[in-house]
């Protein structure tokens, strides 16, 4: 401790006559950013606390790093002296990293200076405000996730978006503010009901309840749009607006927590938003947990299911290693790599091109043939050096990379790989088991089995699968066999008796008028069409209570009619 008070004074003498933009006398920001990382984050490392008070004394006062060198001691040295390099903007921090990594200890002090300045963001000229929101959201808020900041990341991005877009941020926070997920009495009574309910099955478990940053929800919202899943200008069907963090002590009750949970929300448990990240499935960023969907009337909320250690490391990531002696801080020594448009990218020392391009897309990292760094080409394979500007060239899009790739790639590259490879595989098995089951299925009056959902849930459960996708790839690889599946099929009460449903099923391009025809031909005989299903060119209708009769009757309309060519009642 005798160190940082000697820190705290040189500091305070080194920065005397000097204000912020806001007024205060510089040194109160030295105090902010030790504060941050000693009160906020929980880090006790002398070193780090000590070049937190000194890390502007060598740009801001006549401090030498030769005088900090010999006051104190070559690493907190070496910690300001590179906190003071990185207050440059991106061809300067190319240029001075272009021959030295980048030290987890200067920026986790890099990132609290830039959190208290973005704090305080308010007190500069509105141009500069700009520019340093871009900058924040470009370089330090992906500083933050390298590092597993999760929660630092989104404030990063939070006040950074409110800046450089306060009409959007102001519109999104309302939309969130209004949602009725995040109303204080729903909150209330799903915390409470979940914590009695573990708490009656002898599960001791802490209840947490965060929102994501409004910046990575909307980037989310944007994403889920282009693909179809939920409304552009809505929160409606995105799952994690809240999340429900179920903290246990070990993983043991990990599981029985999740079991406990269906059972007893059965009936509005997402099994298509079911996910396991744990053991061999865990990903990339090391998050280990459980999460499950629970479909309440106010809408889709995600429930997680860790323990509570992981849960530290989930959100603190770096920062809870430095709050443990010695610790291993050997994954978060980093280079930076520039994509062609600027765009920085924290890598780990060894990262190859391979490494590169699933950072940016894992469909990039399946797709690519060579790498360009700094215009010259090499293969995959190549490690990429500091602050070199890199491109991916790709071939035909394909579903898995080369398996070759394996042995060019670091650990969290390598489990996506082995994902896509192992995704690939069971796509092939899902296929196989759809029409399998179709081949079951067509005599119940079906042609796909989550056209009845109420039923594909009982069913789902009876057999153990997570979901109709885990159902057909365990059919296809014969794990269930089809003497199993109608078994199970009669106890769910899938069967043409027990559903009364005529499928009709047409393979075609949409043309107009095509399904007026054919709702058309169902009307003559006064019945009901249960649900209709559009993809991908195949129209499928349930129709309720049709006779048998009734049933040829529309199949001879269907042959009739020249229109339809392609076309299978069921």
């Amino acid at each position: 401790m005798i160190s940082i008070e000697k820190a705290y004074k040189l500091a305070k003498t080194a920065h005397n006559k000097q204000k912020r933009l806001s007024g205060e006398p510089y040194f109160s920001h030295c105090q902010a950013v030790f504060d941050i990382i000693k009160n906020e984050w929980g880090i006790e490392d002398e070193n780090i606390l000590c070049a937190a008070y000194l890390h502007d004394c060598l740009e801001d006062s006549n401090v030498t790093i030769k005088e900090l060198s010999k006051k104190f001691n070559l690493e907190i040295a070496t910690l300001v002296d590179g906190v003071t390099k990185l207050k440059s903007d991106k061809d300067t921090i190319k240029k001075l990293l272009s021959i030295s990594y980048l030290n987890p200890g200067v920026a986790i002090i890099k990132l609290a200076d830039r959190l208290h300045n973005i704090r305080t963001l308010k007190f500069m000229p509105l141009r500069k405000r700009i520019v340093k929101s871009r900058e924040t959201l470009d370089i330090y808020a992906r500083l933050a996730e390298s590092l597993g900041i999760w929660n630092v990341k989104n404030e990063l991005e939070d006040k950074s978006y409110f800046y450089l877009s306060p009409r959007s941020y102001k519109k999104i926070k309302k939309q969130i503010d209004q949602d009725s997920r995040t109303q204080e009495n729903f909150l209330s009574f799903i915390k409470s009901q979940l914590s009695q309910l573990l708490a009656d099955n002898n599960i001791d478990t802490k209840i947490e309840i965060r929102q994501n940053g409004l910046y990575s929800l909307k980037r989310k919202r944007e994403k889920w749009a282009i693909a179809g899943w939920c409304q552009p200008n809505n929160f409606n069907r995105i799952n994690d607006l809240i999340s429900i963090r179920c903290l246990t002590n070990n993983l043991a009750d990990v599981y029985l927590a999740l079991e406990i949970i269906h059972q007893h929300f059965g009936k509005i448990v997402d099994y298509q938003k079911y996910d396991e990240f744990i053991g061999a499935n865990t990903p990339v960023n090391g998050y280990s947990a459980i999460q499950t969907t629970l479909e309440f009337p106010e809408g889709p909320v995600e429930i997680g299911i860790t323990t509570k250690e992981l849960e530290e490391f989930h959100i603190w990531g770096v920062v809870s290693l430095l709050r443990t002696k010695n610790p291993n801080l050997s994954d978060y020594i980093f280079k930076l790599v520039f994509t062609p448009s600027g765009a920085i990218r924290f890598l780990p020392k060894q990262a190859t091109g391979i490494d590169f391009a699933y950072q940016l897309n894992p469909q990039l990292g399946a797709d690519m043939t060579a790498i360009l760094i700094d215009n010259d080409q090499f293969p995959p394979s190549a490690i990429l050096p500091h602050s070199a500007t890199v491109e991916v060239l790709v071939g035909p899009s394909r579903r898995a990379p080369d398996p070759e790739f394996l042995n060019y790639c670091l650990p969290v590259t390598k489990k996506m790989i082995e994902s896509q490879l192992k995704n690939a595989n069971r796509d092939e098995l899902i296929c196989k088991g759809k029409k399998i089951l179709e081949s079951i299925l067509v005599l119940r009056g079906l042609f796909v089995l989550t056209d009845v959902h109420k039923q594909t849930n009982v069913l789902l459960y009876n057999l153990g699968c997570q979901g109709p996708n885990d159902l057909y790839s365990k059919i296809g690889g014969g794990y269930i066999s089809k003497d199993v599946i109608k078994k199970e099929l009669d106890l769910a009460k899938i069967t043409k008796a027990d559903l009364k449903i005529t499928s009709i099923k047409l393979i075609c391009p949409d043309q107009p008028g095509m399904l007026f025809k054919l709702v058309s031909i169902i009307n003559k005989f006064k019945k009901n069409i249960n649900n209709i299903f559009y993809n991908n060119d195949e129209l499928r209708l349930l129709i309720q209570n049709l006779s048998l009769r009734e049933e040829n009757k529309i199949r001879l309309y269907l042959k009739n009619d020249k229109r339809f060519k392609n076309w299978t009642l069921v």
